[in-house]
């Protein structure tokens, strides 16, 4: 996902693949849990760790709306992100989208603003 966000070579067809055979991975493995989250009924550890690159997931649709998460191939994926967003411990460290893509900006700029949390 970074390698499509801070290169400015965007061959689409390439990276649409590579990112469809990650969300497939995590839709399949959703697939399998006994409840919506990887780590069952609650959120475990593997959750909250795949988290912080589910947040970032939203910075793909500047890219074209084919990078957009598909409701209905990844309805579990879209549920669990739902949820993930909910969580009290998600809530205090949620960046929102504008924020990722300022940083993103900045940095495909030559000049990253690691510090835009502390302003």
């Amino acid at each position: 996902m970074y390698k499509i966000l801070l290169t400015s070579s965007r061959n689409n067809d390439e990276n649409r693949d590579t990112i469809m055979e990650g969300l497939e991975t995590f839709e399949n493995e959703l697939a399998h849990r006994q409840g919506p989250f990887f780590g069952g009924n609650v959120p475990g550890m593997l959750d909250y760790m795949i988290w912080p690159w589910c947040e970032r997931a939203d910075l793909l649709k500047l890219f074209g709306s084919q990078f957009a998460l598909n409701k209905d191939k990844y309805k579990r994926l879209v549920e669990w992100k739902l949820l993930m967003r909910d969580d009290p411990a998600v809530q205090k460290t949620l960046m929102d989208t504008d924020c990722h893509i300022k940083f993103i900006q900045s940095h495909r700029a030559g000049i990253p603003e690691y510090d835009l949390l502390s302003t």
